[in-house]
């Protein structure tokens, strides 16, 4: 069983909220939204992207990419562009109003992006 779990920094050994059995392996990455503070999301190489609500310590939404297995995740800064790297060096661009299928793709990189930091200019 594959578990995805927050921590409460502020208490010590304490769990803030697991999510059990999103995944049919371990989580590659994870992010917060700095959109939505309660917004998590996690990806693995079983090709799920998973949204979870921290606060009301539930699952929200699985989109299934598929197209490989996924290794880092980040969400950018204008509340609804996710950004998710690939273990074949693919970066897939996600618009979270319409999460079925990646809006975007850009290929160059020989091996799997291991992480991803985007800067978002207002």
């Amino acid at each position: 069983m594959f578990i995805c779990r927050v921590w409460d920094i502020a208490r010590p050994n304490s769990v803030l909220c697991d999510f059990k059995n999103v995944h049919k392996g371990p989580a590659s990455a994870i992010s917060f939204s700095s959109f939505k503070p309660a917004l998590l999301v996690s990806v693995s190489h079983d090709q799920k992207l998973n949204f979870y609500d921290v606060i009301d310590k539930k699952p929200i939404k699985t989109v299934i990419d598929g197209e490989e297995p996924l290794t880092s995740v980040c969400f950018y800064g204008d509340g609804h562009t996710i950004v998710l790297g690939g273990i074949n060096g693919s970066l897939l661009v996600y618009d979270l109003r319409m999460p079925s299928a990646p809006n975007g793709r850009l290929s160059g990189h020989e091996s799997a992006i291991k992480s991803i930091d985007l800067i978002h200019y207002k």
